[in-house]
């Protein structure tokens, strides 16, 4: 992240809007609230009950209907939650591993498991056609997104009156959802992590201990957003102080932050890891970590010694065995 994305990122989250174009005009996005959430569950709730007074089947009458004609079964819900299990699992497994090479074969087998998991929805999605759920879905994400646009910065003004908005075509509509999409995506979770480990944020980090003197707001009047950076601000400002060995070139990349200190909760706690195999011999103690470069194992270990295998094999003139591997991981 460059520091003009940092500063645009923390900035908005700060006053609690976003500067956008609709257009060709000025307007704001207003950061949402949990309460906005809230209400937009209400709006929800209200759309489904027209939907179904119009005699729109729901969700569930869907796939009754479906699983008598033999179009989706049990075993395609079943088949579509071990596949929703198995991306979830590789997305645990990818926060645990530390060397690039595991890392790039599990982020391949990712890929290929998501694609097939859309493509299952979407199927799914397409025997279910259209039902009352999707109808309330739509009008309350509709009625959340007309809330959210103000012409000004004290966001006291909404940018449609409802007739306004009600005359709005298909095309102004989904722009208004795209620019409100683009909003959400540069705060995502990720996005605001590395905003607050940015320079930037560098002189705030400290203060985030307490959300009332940092905002000057109480916690219920907060944004979603504001709430995450601080939350994360804290986050890092304790693994800072406590963890003094991460290594300077990811002390700007979360990802790779958390999985240091989840490394290193693992060592501490004498669990096997997989990158990580102890071997020890009296008062002496070795890590032998095979395929990582010279940064990931300074990384698990800044104190280790890194040792070229190939270097050492061919110094032995041409073999070596196990035996001489670990006595030349103990010199």
């Amino acid at each position: 992240m460059d520091d003009l994305q940092a500063v645009s990122i923390i900035s908005d989250i700060f006053n609690g809007h976003s500067l956008v174009l609709f257009e060709d005009k000025p307007a704001y996005v207003k950061h949402f609230k949990l309460q906005d959430q809230k209400q937009t569950e209400i709006w929800k709730d209200s759309f489904l009950l027209t939907a179904r007074k119009r005699g729109l089947p729901s969700e569930k009458e869907t796939i009754k209907r479906l699983e008598r004609d033999g179009l989706w079964t049990k075993n395609d819900d079943s088949a579509l939650s071990d596949m929703k299990a198995q991306c979830n699992n590789l997305r645990l497994t990818l926060k645990q591993l530390v060397l690039a090479k595991d890392r790039e074969q599990v982020e391949q087998d990712l890929i290929i498991a998501n694609n097939a998991l859309a493509q299952k929805q979407a199927l799914r999605k397409e025997l279910i056609g259209s039902t009352a759920d999707d109808f309330a879905s739509m009008q309350a994400n509709l009625k959340f997104v007309h809330n959210s646009f103000f012409v000004d910065p004290e966001l006291s003004k909404r940018l449609f009156d409802d007739d306004e908005f009600d005359e709005l075509d298909h095309n102004q509509l989904h722009e208004l959802n795209m620019i409100y999409k683009k909003v959400s995506d540069n705060f995502s979770d990720l996005m605001i992590q590395k905003a607050v480990l940015s320079d930037w944020f560098n002189l705030y980090i400290s203060q985030t201990e307490n959300f009332h003197n940092f905002y000057g707001k109480a916690v219920k009047d907060l944004s979603v957003f504001q709430l995450k950076l601080t939350a994360y601000g804290r986050l890092f400002n304790n693994i800072f102080q406590y963890h003094d060995d991460i290594p300077d070139f990811y002390r700007k990349d979360p990802e790779a932050i958390l999985r240091h200190v989840e490394l290193k909760d693992i060592q501490s706690k004498g669990r096997n890891h997989k990158a990580f195999a102890p071997t020890r011999k009296a008062e002496n103690s070795a890590s032998a970590v095979f395929g990582a470069s010279k940064e990931e194992l300074k990384a698990i270990d800044p104190d280790a010694k890194t040792v070229s295998l190939s270097d050492a094999i061919e110094k032995a003139g041409g073999s070596m065995s196990m035996n001489d591997i670990i006595k030349m991981m103990h010199e």
